[in-house]
């Protein structure tokens, strides 16, 4: 797919599948091993940029919290006041959206000192060294922060768009495999079956990549 129609599809079909998933039905994957914390408060917050739509974080809290057994909160969409891609292209840096967020964690009710916090973005990201294409995913342990780009999940292996399923798929397993980067702090593996593989190159890595926590307690 030429680099024209790619940034042609990521502009405008993010906020439409997103309502094509809510309107058709989605389907939660296999129950996770992992536990949560007996302390009272949210183990993870998902909080969606103003372009992610809050009806579908809902629906992967309610879906993520019946299969983790954690405790998983919506919130509504942040705003992106000052928010502007790297100069001469369509991505963001996915740093500057961490930093975004992180006053906006401060003020969430209920949070515990291992609350996790994950940012969904339909926008394009990348870190503020640009040394990839662009990234999926990014997270900083320290801040527990993480932010999920769908924009590339919504494109097909071959060009064009996915179907929803896949789409659903992928970004299902990409906020799971963030709350094993922020809140679980899981190392990453060399096993393509565990969730926490490494690295992730390419959406064929993506829907290889198994659903599961494998190993871990």
């Amino acid at each position: 797919m030429n680099s024209c129609r790619a940034n042609y599809l990521l502009r405008i079909f993010p906020g439409f599948l997103l309502l094509t998933l809510l309107l058709s039905g989605c389907h939660t994957p296999p129950a996770a091993t992992a536990s949560r914390s007996s302390a009272p408060g949210i183990d993870v917050y998902l909080i969606p940029l103003d372009d992610f739509s809050f009806e579908y974080t809902d629906f992967l809290a309610r879906s993520l919290s019946k299969e983790t057994g954690l405790r998983i909160k919506p919130c509504l969409q942040m705003g992106a006041t000052g928010l502007v891609p790297f100069p001469g292209t369509s991505q963001y840096s996915a740093a500057a959206i961490m930093n975004m967020a992180a006053p906006v964690t401060a003020n969430l009710p209920y949070r515990r000192a291992d609350t996790a916090y994950i940012v969904l973005t339909s926008r394009d990201i990348n870190m503020d060294s640009r040394a990839l294409h662009f990234v999926f995913t990014i997270h900083n342990s320290g801040m527990r922060i993480a932010v999920v780009s769908a924009a590339r999940l919504f494109l097909s292996q071959a060009g064009g768009v996915a179907d929803r399923e896949t789409v659903n798929r992928r970004i299902i397993k990409m906020v799971k495999r963030s709350i094993g980067d922020v809140y679980y702090g899981y190392q990453r593996s060399t096993d393509i079956h565990d969730l926490m593989y490494s690295p992730i190159m390419s959406l064929e890595d993506v829907d290889k990549m198994g659903n599961v926590f494998l190993n871990r307690k």
